[in-house]
């Protein structure tokens, strides 16, 4: 039997101890119980059969007298099935096994967690962000097999993926190791390919500030745009965005040489743009000797152009905020368990 219950928004201390220890069971206590529920009113429990309870819900049942030979003649596989508990449903248990298929036994992951020995070099890139991922994600089911304190020589009581659950209760900042693990197995290796991306961008930039045929190009396109804007507000400009005002420059059509405005009937004759017009102007300057390196510079150009084209800076920017996101959440993580080592 047992007492009235404790008055509301009050938790009763718990009496101490006694008897073998109860496979424990795992519900969300209500830390303040409102005055109208239904658990502030309650009678007291019936009867309780301790013995019985005991003896059915024992975490580790004795075993009978006898029991020994009896296990010696039970097949392999029911023996395994008998002693397995079980913590994780179902599907979690299955998708976790397979996740966790390209892992060491519990015992040496536990060394490598602990002693770094090996990690995460020497598991499965897949394998430690599967391991990462369980341990945020199954954080409820760690505490409950660490609350039933099974050591090392009861794994055998647990499924696979349980078993590697356990490792994560069992090794102190294992959730931080393996956050750093992540970090450099998973988004860190992207970073050779984001150098690689942002060179190519920034060698494009050189070639372009530094390009002799660039500095012609800016200096006669903003005269001659002034001079086409003249008596406007967009005249005596000091700069311009490139390569959009030489878009414009495209856009812009003349006339044939001899040719007015059309005449009514008759189809415009579609002449030169203002661009076509400008590159004229810097290849009768260079001279016919110099055209050959004004084409070959452009080709260079051409070519940088096209290289950093493939690069979307978009994509490159979320993948590097990605990655500064994910350092920083395990730095946080890494923290304590570095001032707590330079402590001891």
């Amino acid at each position: 039997g047992g007492g009235p219950p404790g008055p509301p928004g009050r938790r009763p201390v718990a009496p101490a101890f006694t008897g073998p220890k109860l496979r424990p069971l795992f519900w969300t206590a209500v830390a303040q119980v409102p005055a109208d529920s239904l658990f502030s009113e309650l009678q007291p429990p019936a009867s309780i059969d301790m013995q019985t309870l005991e003896k059915q819900f024992a975490l580790e049942r004795p075993r009978p007298a006898g029991a020994a030979a009896a296990a010696q003649k039970r097949p392999p596989a029911e023996e395994e099935k008998r002693k397995r508990m079980r913590i994780l449903d179902e599907k979690s248990s299955q998708l976790l096994a397979i996740a966790f298929n390209k892992l060491p036994p519990p015992e040496r992951l536990v060394s490598m967690l602990q002693s770094l020995e090996d990690f995460p070099d020497g598991l499965a890139p897949e394998a430690v962000l599967a391991l990462h991922a369980a341990a945020r994600e199954q954080r409820e089911a760690v505490e409950q097999l660490r609350q039933l304190d099974i050591g090392p020589q009861d794994l055998g009581q647990l499924d696979t993926p349980e078993r590697y659950l356990w490792v994560l209760g069992a090794v102190p900042e294992s959730g931080a190791t393996l956050a750093g693990g992540a970090l450099l197995v998973g988004s860190a290796r992207e970073l050779a390919d984001l150098r690689g991306a942002s060179e190519r961008v920034r060698s494009c930039c050189r070639r372009f500030r530094s390009s002799e045929l660039i500095r012609k190009c800016a200096s006669f396109g903003l005269a001659v745009g002034n001079h086409m804007n003249r008596g406007t507000a967009r005249s005596n400009a000091r700069a311009v965005v490139l390569p959009d005002a030489l878009l414009k420059f495209e856009e812009l059509r003349g006339l044939l040489d001899g040719d007015d405005s059309p005449r009514a009937g008759e189809a415009q004759i579609r002449g030169p743009t203002l661009l076509d017009f400008m590159a004229q102007a810097l290849v009768d300057e260079a001279g016919v000797g110099s055209v050959k390196a004004l084409k070959e510079e452009a080709d260079h150009l051409m070519v940088a152009a096209f290289d950093a084209k493939s690069v979307s800076i978009d994509e490159t920017e979320a993948s590097c905020r990605q990655i500064c996101t994910e350092s920083k959440k395990a730095q946080r993580l890494l923290e304590p368990a570095v001032r707590a080592s330079a402590d001891s």
